[in-house]
């Protein structure tokens, strides 16, 4: 739990603060930054080039697919043709086919890969392999995804709303989710600037190793026992 979600519980429920605790998620050890010559190999799988923008998560409102969308129909056309959009997750077949429509009404069926579900494995070589993910969503309790790339050593563009700033902190860019050329602006410059990107990508490492689950789980424990005592 974040302390955004925290406040919310405490604003909601007219709860004292010292009744709810704030427990960060943590990081499994499967996302972690991959060598090149595995990295190409799944890319290679799933017909993507070395360059590619990425977006993780179902498609529904909240998660403001819409706005990803948009703003990368901002890029120059010549840098779609070479850095285009995957986007991986499952989705009920009517969220599917609303993404297919909102990817023929901005023209992109050249530029946009849907791949769906995948499992853990093959995520963690996307999500390593990516030049950036874009994570704009509108609301989010956590945000699981933002912290998974940044350990995978990948830089974040996310929200600079809810919970998302206190996950990623200073090692991603945080745009305004509503603002579609701000967030445009975020992906042409992780796309042009291989030194900046590599600046988040050592920052997002960094940032990453705060969360784990063995601090989550001790942490809990720790409630416990306190629960526990007479």
């Amino acid at each position: 739990m974040s302390q955004f979600s925290k406040q919310e519980i405490v604003d909601i429920l007219n709860l004292p603060p010292n009744r709810i605790t704030s427990i960060p998620l943590g990081s499994r050890a499967i996302f972690h930054p991959r060598p090149p010559h595995e990295i190409t190999a799944q890319l290679t799988k799933h017909n993507l080039p070395e360059s590619y923008l990425l977006y993780v998560g179902t498609v529904e409102p909240r998660k403001n697919v819409p706005g990803v969308l948009t703003a990368y129909a901002h890029l120059p056309p010549d840098t779609r043709r070479h850095t285009p959009l995957v986007i991986v997750g499952a989705s009920a077949p009517w969220a599917r086919q609303n993404l297919n429509e909102m990817i023929r009404h901005h023209h992109l069926s050249d530029h946009v890969r849907v791949l769906g579900y995948l499992d853990d494995e093959t995520l963690a070589h996307i999500y390593a392999g990516a030049r950036a993910l874009v994570w704009p969503t509108f609301y989010e309790g956590f945000g699981l995804p933002p912290l998974e790339c940044m350990a995978s050593g990948t830089p974040v563009i996310t929200s600079n709303t809810c919970s998302l700033p206190e996950v990623v902190g200073d090692a991603g860019l945080l745009v305004d989710p509503t603002n579609t050329r701000e967030i445009a602006e975020a992906m042409q410059r992780l796309i042009e600037d291989h030194d900046f990107a590599a600046t988040l990508s050592q920052k997002g490492l960094t940032q990453a190793a705060e969360f784990s689950w063995s601090r989550c789980a001790a942490e809990h424990a720790k409630i416990y026992c306190q629960l526990a005592t007479p």
